[in-house]
């Protein structure tokens, strides 16, 4: 048996979602100012695309040293990244589960 082609909803949440996986430990980055920003941006665009690339990116993105050194700014931007990331995913699933509402009904 064949599979059924991909809708275009699902076309576009799996696009999505591999282009948060690309994008995101580089948007980390650069949003903390992180001494080796621009190399974890590279390293997203080059590696992101596998699960495993996108796993080591973010754990390096998360961890890395910024130049801030008081806990009470870094403590602010963890909040702000957390808003950052998750508000575009809440939106995405949003818009999705809309589409799909209005393709099968329920």
């Amino acid at each position: 048996m064949e599979s059924a082609p991909l809708t275009t909803s699902e076309f576009i949440g799996i696009s999505l979602v591999f282009l948060a996986m690309i994008l995101g430990p580089g948007i980390i980055a650069i949003y903390r100012n992180l001494r080796r920003k621009y190399l974890i941006a590279i390293g997203g665009l080059l590696i992101g695309w596998t699960f495993i690339g996108t796993i080591i990116m973010f754990v390096i993105a998360l961890k890395g040293t910024t130049f801030e050194k008081t806990v009470e700014r870094v403590g602010n931007k963890n909040k702000k990244i957390i808003m950052w990331v998750v508000t575009p995913l809440i939106i995405i699933l949003i818009i999705w589960r809309i589409a799909d509402y209005i393709r099968t009904g329920y």
